[in-house]
């Protein structure tokens, strides 16, 4: 039942993690990878790697916390901040991995982190409004 109750966003980008996921265990993840690798020349892929998962554990791990902070996020800030918040932190933790690391890489956690602090900062400088994220969370 909560699963229904996500966003289009949050559904999205949690089925689509999911079924090329599946696909890559499915014996597909030469031809998939390749169309979604980080590709500075084609401005798709420099969002596409958020959607890629190379293991079991990686995957439920970012989809738990993608799925619990973009509820909050697009709860108490509106869906227009999860939906410019998920493009802002892939853009620049796909760039930054590029750099750091070249195109093999992928998953959630860029833009897992970008939520995290945006909802640490958002309760610190909103101490009126319900925390989006514990401080335990924080220093977990």
């Amino acid at each position: 039942a909560r699963f229904k109750a996500l966003s289009w966003l949050n559904q999205s980008v949690s089925v689509l993690s999911i079924v090329i996921y599946v696909a890559f265990l499915q014996g597909g993840f030469e031809s998939i990878y390749s169309a979604l690798q980080f590709n500075p020349s084609y401005p798709l892929t420099w969002f596409t790697p958020a959607l890629v998962h190379f293991s079991a554990i990686h995957i439920v791990f970012n989809l738990i916390w993608w799925i619990s902070l973009g509820d909050n996020i697009e709860k108490q800030c509106g869906k227009l901040s999860l939906i410019g918040l998920f493009f802002i932190t892939a853009l620049i933790s796909s760039w930054a991995q590029y750099l750091i690391v070249g195109p093999n890489f992928g998953g959630l956690s860029g833009v897992v982190y970008g939520l995290l602090g945006y909802c640490w900062i958002h309760s610190f400088l909103n101490p009126e409004k319900p925390a989006l994220v514990s401080t335990s969370i924080i220093g977990f």
